[in-house]
């Protein structure tokens, strides 16, 4: 099923997926939509002042803007 959700609400599902990968869980991967336009940051981006919501990804990366893409993640162990 395909979720829509805020910014928000998708960077913290993104995050808990992070966590339980760490804890050994995993690999998650989920597909997404944005329930309304939103400039999603990398993680090392300092947050400014847009004319829309701003959200930060646990992730690294540019700055991007979403609300009518659909958007994946993957959290999996990276074997060495």
């Amino acid at each position: 099923m395909i979720e829509v959700l805020d910014g928000y609400e998708n960077m913290q599902k993104d995050y808990e997926n992070f966590l339980r990968v760490e804890e050994g869980g995993g690999p998650f991967f989920r597909i997404y939509l944005w329930k309304k336009p939103v400039i999603s940051l990398g993680f090392h981006q300092e947050p400014r002042d847009f004319p829309v919501d701003v959200v930060k990804r646990p992730t690294g990366g540019g700055a991007l803007l979403h609300g009518w893409d659909i958007s994946f993640s993957v959290a999996d162990v990276k074997e060495t």
